[in-house]
């Protein structure tokens, strides 16, 4: 069943789609997060063929993956300002280097894929995608909303990559709404 935040967010292009889909598996609007314990964690991997049904998976390795979501988050946040945060960037590649990749050449082309199975193998088909995008330019396009109690990730579509809010119906008009309230409440209509 699709949520409000995911009907009325734009989404990304595949493969970036997945590295959304996987950000938005928390919700901060109703607290929901399908992250939130090993079997739903394994079942939301499973289902987006990051994992196969054979491979073993425990709290440890849901614990790595809500790091990694949060990490990527907050890439996807500091995409708003269009400014690099080097503390998350410095935790991707320790994950990245526990998580190898390898080249798969084929007839169309080359793809990076993930050298192992496992959450491993989950956290370097994620991070491969992430590093087509930065390559291919859409990595900056993918934002988390401005709204704090949102941060729901969207695909920035706009012309001039300026978007702010996963959708300007909402959260958009609930940070205008305020905004007039305020000045409104001081006096400065």
């Amino acid at each position: 069943m699709e949520t409000e935040a995911e009907s009325r967010v734009t989404q990304a292009p595949e493969p970036l789609g997945l590295v959304q889909r996987f950000l938005n598996t928390a919700d901060f609007e109703t607290g929901a997060d399908e992250l939130a314990d090993a079997a739903g964690a394994r079942r939301w991997l499973v289902a987006n063929r990051l994992l196969a049904r054979a491979d073993s998976f425990g709290e440890p390795d849901r614990e790595l993956l809500v790091e990694v979501r949060e990490t990527l988050r907050r890439l996807a946040h500091a995409n708003q300002e269009r400014r690099t945060e080097a503390a998350a960037l410095r935790l991707l590649n320790e994950h990245a280097a526990r998580a190898p990749l390898a080249v798969e050449l084929r007839a169309d082309g080359a793809e990076l894929v993930a050298a192992s199975p496992g959450v491993d193998g989950a956290v370097a088909r994620l991070l491969a995608v992430v590093f087509t995008a930065a390559r291919d330019g859409t990595w900056s396009r993918l934002k988390a909303c401005r709204n704090e109690a949102c941060r729901w990730v969207f695909y920035d579509a706009s012309r001039n990559r300026v978007g702010t809010w996963c959708s300007m119906a909402v959260c958009g008009n609930r940070h205008n709404v305020r905004a007039f309230r305020a000045r409104r409440s001081a006096g400065a209509v």
